[in-house]
């Protein structure tokens, strides 16, 4: 938004809280979000966008999703088979987990988007054990909220 000027779309970008920069996410989900946005905005709500971006995709009949956001990455840190196309994939930019992307883990990614969304995602040294109970953790978050 600018003055009396609104966007929304998969063709606009925007700044993104969750890293303070500015993003432009063409996906459906995200452009339905930011519309939804300018209304109330429009209607002077004065909100910000919060959401973390999520999408899927299917491709040869594999299914993936994708959590976060990140055009660039220090690390990838692989919970799982990527092989047996079960493995969640955690993005790593200036020490923090800044998207994910997994395979065979449709409830856990949908609680990294709510870990996200609160921050409370585990640290990087955490995700290298693999060992994290991603539910547990989200119990444990929204507990503390």
């Amino acid at each position: 938004v600018a003055g009396d000027l609104y966007a929304a779309g998969d063709i606009v970008h925007f700044p993104y809280n969750k890293t303070g920069k500015t993003v432009r996410i063409e996906h459906w989900r995200t452009a339905e979000q930011l519309g939804r946005l300018a209304a109330k905005n429009m209607l002077s709500k004065n909100e910000e966008f919060d959401s973390v971006p999520f999408f899927w995709t299917e491709q040869a009949g594999i299914n993936l999703q994708y959590v976060g956001h990140t055009i660039k990455w220090d690390e990838i840190i692989i919970n799982g088979e990527i092989d047996s196309q079960n493995f969640i994939a955690f993005y790593i930019e200036d020490g923090a987990v800044t998207a994910a992307a997994g395979c065979g883990h449709d409830k856990e990614m949908i609680m990294i988007e709510e870990l996200m969304r609160l921050k409370k995602l585990p640290r990087p040294d955490e995700l290298r054990q693999n060992s994290i109970d991603i539910t547990k953790v989200l119990i444990e978050a929204l507990s503390l909220t």
